[in-house]
């Protein structure tokens, strides 16, 4: 995210944040019948402020007024769901708070197995991963976890569905500040009508992958990190996604310290060697440069040649199980992905360790 876009945002969240909590004193006045005019006062001078800003962000961005107020408006929205997420945390405890789940969540509880467990809208019974719980969002399913489930899964829960809804506003403010970037189909409801076109495969490949590997951090202890791109990262500087490596703790006690090294991912799908041999061209042509804009450690680009992704969803979404379309991927396409994005990241004992834990090779080995 540009220094100065993410400027302009932080504005715009402190404006919102003054402006929500006048309107929220006028309401309470107006509940008990009363009016708060000095409340009423300040909001119009809150709102003044905030046209003045919009016109100098308009000028400066070469947008419009109008497209900055619907920046500012989306910024309003992700303050209410980030009011709410610290709501909903504070209450985790309070056996008389209550939210009625969403539309469609489907019901997780914890058995007396320790697994978690939903019931899907077929009717049956299934067990469900944390890192499943955490991601599938991204495929457009929730759920709703009712108190059997772990304190520490249900905050963690709350927040990556509050992280998940920030993200898609945060995409849509990019896209208004930066009309280059173009209106990319990033919802899943979207995707799938271009997927009967036989189209997206590349965005596909990329949401599967990336999922995967978040799975991967919750399910098994992963000792690395992903962050997705935004919608700017993604278009313009053609990062697809993150992965962060943890390094060795130095010092002991208070004083230990944790590094990390980033490594933005270009990733590709692609079969035909002339085209991949054109992007690998371009992509060591633009290296230097898409290095140092970035800001990260390394930047890598990854061929790995996936094949029928859009089937493969197409067939998960007859029945939209727990996992999303990566978990019918074959042990061997599990391997191939590991080892052809983990290459230069981790050492070749750590790989092999990560590819045994998400084949069960671990398991079998230890059952041998």
């Amino acid at each position: 995210m540009r220094p100065e876009f993410q400027e302009n945002i932080m504005e715009y969240n402190e404006a919102a944040k003054e402006i929500m909590a006048k309107e929220k004193t006028i309401e309470e006045a107006t509940e008990v019948g009363e009016t708060d005019e000095e409340a009423e006062k300040d909001l119009e001078k809150l709102y003044a402020a905030l046209q003045e800003k919009e016109r100098e962000s308009a000028k400066e961005r070469s947008t419009t007024p109008e497209a900055q107020h619907k920046i500012f408006e989306i910024q309003r929205e992700k303050r209410k769901i980030f009011d709410q997420l610290k709501e909903d945390i504070a209450n985790l405890d309070n056996p008389e708070y209550y939210r009625a789940p969403e539309k469609g969540a489907r019901h997780v509880t914890q058995r007396e197995d320790g697994l978690f467990h939903v019931v899907n809208p077929s009717g049956i019974g299934m067990t469900v991963t944390k890192g499943e719980i955490m991601t599938d969002m991204v495929w457009g399913m929730n759920y709703y976890l009712d108190e059997t489930m772990p304190r520490n899964v249900r905050k963690r829960h709350l927040i990556e569905r509050a992280h998940f809804r920030l993200e898609e506003l945060l995409n849509k403010q990019i896209i208004t500040d930066y009309p280059e970037t173009g209106a990319p189909v990033r919802s899943i409801g979207k995707i799938e009508k271009l997927i009967d076109k036989g189209q997206r495969k590349g965005f596909l490949a990329e949401r599967m992958v990336e999922n995967f590997l978040k799975k991967m951090i919750y399910d098994n202890n992963t000792p690395f990190g992903i962050e997705g791109a935004d919608v700017y990262t993604d278009t313009i500087q053609k990062i697809d996604f993150i992965i962060k490596k943890k390094l060795h703790k130095r010092g002991v006690g208070v004083n230990k310290q944790e590094k990390q090294t980033s490594f933005g991912i270009q990733f590709s799908i692609g079969r035909h060697e002339k085209l991949l041999k054109k992007k690998k061209k371009k992509f060591n042509a633009v290296y230097e440069d898409m290095k140092e804009k970035s800001g990260l450690d390394d930047i890598i680009f990854v061929n790995i040649p996936l094949q029928g992704i859009n089937e493969l969803y197409n067939t998960w979404a007859r029945n939209r199980v727990p996992g999303g379309p990566d978990k019918l991927w074959d042990d061997d396409t599990k391997e191939t992905l590991l080892r052809g994005l983990l290459q230069g990241i981790m050492t070749e004992e750590e790989i092999d360790e990560e590819v045994n834990k998400v084949t069960g090779r671990e398991r079998l080995q230890e059952a041998a």
